[in-house]
């Protein structure tokens, strides 16, 4: 409740038992930070009537899990062969927290589609279903990408009798975070998610040490991400559509890693080859991080940039493009 509170300047009551821990940090420091990373916050007055001084770690440990590179990568490293045995994942998480749009068509799909890997790897698959995107998306300033951490520790916290442990798939690198006014909350996970951790939940942010081309190739060794791997943002068919931001981006790492053919189940390759050489041409001309590690890996995988991609991205490609396909008849645009 605390963003939706200090982005309509309405102070806090609450009746219930809160952990000391998050007390004192929702009411002085943590409004500090969220204020800095979005400046539209203001401070607001937090009142706690019981707080509670003690409490216990459960001996779950859960992740989130929605098929992407993030939670994937996770689960190589905590699950898979954990790097520390005792924080392997015993739960995945599945949460209706704004990620899936308005009500709950969508969000019980994509908990069908994923539920088979989740009995593949022999873990309980939770589904946590809440009303909590109905508050949040009474303001416009508080869309999900802006506000998905703490949507999604608040689901873990639902369950902390028997989670203890929550561990939060990084988006981004240790070296790109910083607390700055940004468009994603992300990048400000490794200070935020510790600090509203509690006596009985201990929330962790893991997999900043990789970038996402890093990510990519270590997903791109896993037989049951092949199958379910889900990156899409359209979600029109039962495959990744090809063409959106995130789906190109992804299947250009695995173009550039070898690994393009061993996806062919969950993608739609065809539709990416058709946009291929003009997604690079925009990538050239690209300074967005996720794009620039794809390029700067290039040379050490022997990939070669297509030569119309080249002439594309210096501004011959558009006229010697329209030129070719008028003179064979075809349409002038290619997406």
């Amino acid at each position: 409740m605390l963003l939706p509170a200090m982005y309509a300047g309405e102070d806090i009551f609450v009746s219930g038992r809160v952990s000391h821990n998050l007390a004192s940090i929702i009411a002085g420091p943590l409004q500090d930070i969220l204020s800095i990373v979005m400046p539209q916050l203001s401070r607001v007055r937090v009142v706690f009537e019981d707080i509670a001084h003690e409490g216990r770690h459960a001996p779950g440990i859960a992740t989130g899990f929605s098929g992407g590179i993030d939670s994937f990568c996770t689960l190589a490293d905590y699950y898979d062969r954990p790097r520390a045995p005792e924080l392997r994942v015993t739960h995945l998480l599945f949460n209706n927290l704004g990620s899936h749009g308005p009500g709950e068509t969508l969000f019980w799909e994509r908990y069908r589609r994923l539920l088979p890997a989740a009995q593949r790897l022999d873990l309980p698959f939770i589904a946590v279903n809440s009303n909590l995107h109905e508050l949040y998306s009474s303001y416009e300033g508080l869309n999900f990408l802006q506000t998905h951490t703490v949507r999604n520790v608040s689901a873990a916290m639902a369950l902390q009798n028997g989670i203890g442990t929550y561990l939060y798939s990084s988006g981004y690198r240790y070296q790109d975070m910083g607390l700055r006014p940004t468009k994603s909350f992300g990048y400000s996970d490794m200070v935020i998610i510790p600090m509203i951790s509690t006596q009985q939940l201990l929330a962790v942010s893991v997999g900043g040490e990789y970038s996402r081309f890093e990510k990519t190739r270590k997903v791109a060794k896993n037989e049951i991400a092949a199958e379910f791997l889900d990156v899409c943002v359209t979600h029109k068919g039962a495959k990744n559509c090809g063409r959106c931001g995130k789906c190109l981006r992804t299947l250009l790492t695995l173009d550039v890693s070898g690994a393009l053919g061993e996806f062919s189940a969950v993608f739609d390759i065809e539709s990416y080859r058709e946009v291929r050489s003009r997604f690079i041409a925009r990538c050239l001309r690209s300074r967005d991080p996720y794009v620039v590690e794809i390029l700067d890996a290039m040379p050490a995988h022997g990939f070669k940039v297509p030569l119309f991609s080249k002439l594309y991205a210096y501004g011959r490609g558009a006229m010697i493009e329209r030129i070719v396909r008028d003179a064979l008849g075809l349409p002038r645009t290619l997406w």
